[in-house]
């Protein structure tokens, strides 16, 4: 990040951070509150940017992916439940493969540790489904998810009707009434 006289250069945080942050980082600058129902998974890093090295670290992290995958990271470990196929729809309504990685011994995730570790993915398999259950990561939110959230299967439906995706938002702009 750049922002001159206030980010110090050449500095590092190994504090994580998600794209879903910036909307919490950027309210904090300009001193705006978060909607109580808006950015559920946002949290600032405004502290850590600015180079605040005991700034407090941020909550877990819940990534979905555009397979329907997801993953949840908290501190050095990554829970990880992937599609049995690389092409979806040859995995509809089966399990997922969960998986386990240490990013402090293996930022290349290259070693599943969850054959190992079967307490750590149940804690953490624990604690994502209170994520998911009350439908945010950011403190102090409780609202609910616009659909069920099934993530140790791979889902049986598609998310939209291939035939109508655009259809709902059309992709030209009407043009403007004359004069």
């Amino acid at each position: 990040m750049r922002w001159p006289n206030r980010i110090p250069a050449k500095t590092s945080s190994d504090h994580l951070v998600s794209l879903t942050d910036f909307f919490a980082t950027f309210s904090e600058i300009i001193q705006e509150t978060l909607p109580r129902d808006g950015a559920e998974d946002s949290a600032s890093f405004l502290a850590s940017a600015l180079g605040n090295a005991k700034a407090p670290d941020r909550a877990p992290i819940v990534n979905h992916s555009n397979h329907g995958e997801f993953a949840y990271r908290d501190g050095p470990w990554k829970l990880v439940f992937r599609n049995r196929e690389k092409n979806q729809n040859q995995c509809r309504g089966e399990s997922r493969i969960v998986e386990l990685y240490n990013f402090e011994q293996d930022i290349a995730e290259s070693n599943n540790l969850a054959p190992s570790n079967p307490k750590i993915v149940q804690q953490l398999t624990t604690e994502f489904d209170q994520i998911v259950s009350q439908g945010a990561s950011r403190s102090g939110i409780q609202t609910t998810n616009d659909a069920k959230v099934t993530y140790t299967t791979t889902q049986i439906k598609r998310w939209a009707n291939p035939q109508k995706v655009g259809q709902a938002y059309p992709r030209t702009i009407p043009k403007a009434p004359q004069n």
